[in-house]
């Protein structure tokens, strides 16, 4: 959901089924997401259920995943497209200029 200042909901994000879908804001389905974290245009998601990390883009209003197969995957070692790469529970998000860090099931990990 997003919010105004007054606290007034002013969108919902996601059809309210969950599971790992890509579409619109309105038939995107989530898992569970536990973290956010703005930039400008974008919202970024750590869908935690789905061990992925999403992107909604508030002008378009579609929702992608950047990384993250929907299956949970063990500690990370190495290079990886972010799209094929098993995740695990990610739950926190810290955006530093070009660079997306997250939680991945008690390890720290960077998205560049």
């Amino acid at each position: 959901m997003i919010f105004d200042d007054g606290g007034r909901e002013i969108e919902r994000i996601g059809s309210g089924v969950p599971g790992l879908v890509d579409a619109t804001s309105d038939r995107c389905a989530f898992n569970n997401p536990q973290g956010l974290i703005a930039n400008g245009r974008y919202i970024y998601v750590a869908d935690t259920g789905n061990h992925a990390i999403r992107r909604i883009d508030t002008l378009n209003r579609d929702v992608i995943t950047l990384a993250g197969t929907g299956t949970r995957g063990e500690v990370l070692d190495g290079f990886y497209p972010a799209t094929e790469v098993a995740l695990a529970s990610v739950s926190d998000l810290e955006l530093s200029e070009e660079t997306l860090f997250f939680s991945n099931a008690g390890t720290i990990s960077w998205v560049r």
